[in-house]
């Protein structure tokens, strides 16, 4: 039985044997890293199969958005996951894809809601672990960089020279110093 719950026909089950077989032959492609034709091969599965089958299209739409994203078309990769997780709303694979094309567009409020959204989907626990940190990295990202307030008797636009620090009389301690440099982000994980 199909989706309705009708007894397919046999055109149907061709078809449909058919549409596998393309998006099978898409999927080669992506693995031998032909994402051009890979993506024209998702392009021609979608198009044949967007009545017959939405599972398919849903899909050839997921595996799509991966090809975009290897391109660098994170948009279009993020239209082709967002059109996957609605039509397939369970799908772990295509909210975790919208979350990596949303997070390369710095659009990290939407990317943090679609992990989360695959990990409310997901059944592996590795997965599961991996889904939290990229929600942990769209917390980060949206929290900003952190600021350290300039001191009131700074008022130079210009940072001072290491010159201009030697002549400077050595009444600050260390510790005062120390705390007036902004913490090294390049460190945190």
């Amino acid at each position: 039985e199909d989706h309705n719950g009708d007894k397919p026909t046999i055109e149907a089950i061709i078809r449909r044997s058919h549409l596998t077989t393309l998006l099978n032959a898409a999927d080669a492609l992506f693995v031998d890293d032909e994402y051009e034709s890979a993506a024209q091969a998702y392009a021609d599965a979608i198009a044949a199969c967007a009545a017959d089958a939405p599972h398919l299209v849903a899909r050839a739409r997921r595996s799509r958005a991966a090809v975009h994203a290897r391109l660098g078309l994170h948009q279009l990769s993020a239209d082709d996951a967002a059109a996957a997780a609605e039509m397939q709303p369970h799908d772990a694979l295509a909210h975790k894809r919208l979350g990596l094309a949303a997070f390369a567009l710095a659009d990290y409020p939407r990317a943090r809601a679609a992990f989360c959204a695959a990990l409310e989907h997901s059944a592996n626990d590795d997965d599961a672990l991996v889904l939290r940190r990229w929600a942990r990295k769209c917390d980060a990202e949206m929290a900003g960089p952190i600021r350290v307030p300039r001191s009131s008797a700074d008022t130079s636009t210009q940072p001072p020279t290491a010159a201009a620090s030697l002549t400077k009389a050595p009444a600050a301690s260390a510790a005062t110093a120390s705390a007036a440099q902004p913490p090294r982000l390049d460190k945190v994980r």
